[in-house]
């Protein structure tokens, strides 16, 4: 609007996210801003030799995995249920409490995706398991103690772990932010918008079928994680074991937890009959 004057303009800069604020003044007095997010689609390489590798352990220290690289492929912010109600599962199992930030909705999950070459101390306290018989993803747990230690998904194609961070401290690791920010409508919509701009997504219901809904530059952000996820296909990272290495060694068995969905699930609603 030509008869309003800028007022500030402000540009945040990380390896991955650019965030820009406009704030603009009316000629009635009136302030306006308007913050807009890009993605950065330069990579971000892990560094694998000559640099402390990126581990994590165990509530009770009996486990203990060290990846091959000093950072994550990609780091992600996650408001689904599901991913909420795992580390719920292994907190409550385990005798510890939620994080007040994350149970209140305060700000989603931070995820973190290892390559999946893995050296693990403590291998046969390993079990697996999965929310419900239906679920996508597998997780990795120190039966010791509970502490869920790394997911799979059929998407990872065996090529990288999913962790938490808010659950299962990472050291020695520089973290880059998160690139998207994945099942948006599993927050209430005040909670959301109280979050700095990050591209998202949720799947919704049609008629034929499911759509993929998507906010900011959702695109290119997915184009990032997906390549890297390839590289790691293509070329694998280190030596170690795998999920599916690990998963067999445990003799194979997923127990499944048979745990409701839970009612703020947006899925659950909207694909309910």
């Amino acid at each position: 609007d030509e008869s309003s004057r800028l007022l500030v303009c402000t540009v945040r800069m990380s390896k991955t996210i650019v965030t820009k604020t406009v704030t603009k003044i009316a000629p009635d007095g009136s302030v306006t801003s308007k913050t807009t997010s890009t993605v950065d689609a330069s990579p971000v390489e892990p560094k694998s030799e000559g640099y402390p590798k990126a581990s994590i352990q165990c509530r009770c220290g009996q486990v203990k995995v060290t990846f091959p690289t000093n950072k994550p492929s990609h780091s992600l912010e996650c408001c689904c249920v599901d991913c909420y109600q795992k580390y719920e599962w292994s907190c409550e199992a385990g005798g510890v409490t939620v994080p007040d930030a994350v149970k209140q909705l305060v700000r989603p999950l931070s995820l973190s995706y290892f390559p999946s070459r893995m050296q693990v101390m403590g291998k046969k306290n390993l079990k697996f398991n999965k929310l419900r018989d239906e679920a996508t993803s597998t997780n990795c747990v120190a039966g010791c103690c509970n502490t869920l230690l790394f997911i799979d998904s059929a998407g990872y194609k065996n090529a990288v772990v999913m962790l938490s961070t808010d659950f299962c401290p990472v050291a020695n690791c520089a973290f880059e932010p998160p690139i998207f920010r994945c099942w948006i409508a599993d927050w209430p919509k005040q909670n959301l918008e109280k979050l700095p701009p990050l591209p998202g997504f949720y799947v919704k219901r049609t008629d034929e079928g499911q759509a993929l809904e998507t906010s900011g530059d959702f695109a290119t952000a997915r184009g990032i994680t997906a390549s890297r996820v390839a590289k790691l296909v293509e070329s694998p990272i280190g030596s170690g074991d795998t999920f599916a290495d690990l998963l067999k060694y445990a003799g194979g068995e997923v127990e499944v937890l048979g745990l409701p969905v839970l009612e703020r699930s947006f899925k659950g609603r909207d694909f309910s009959v």
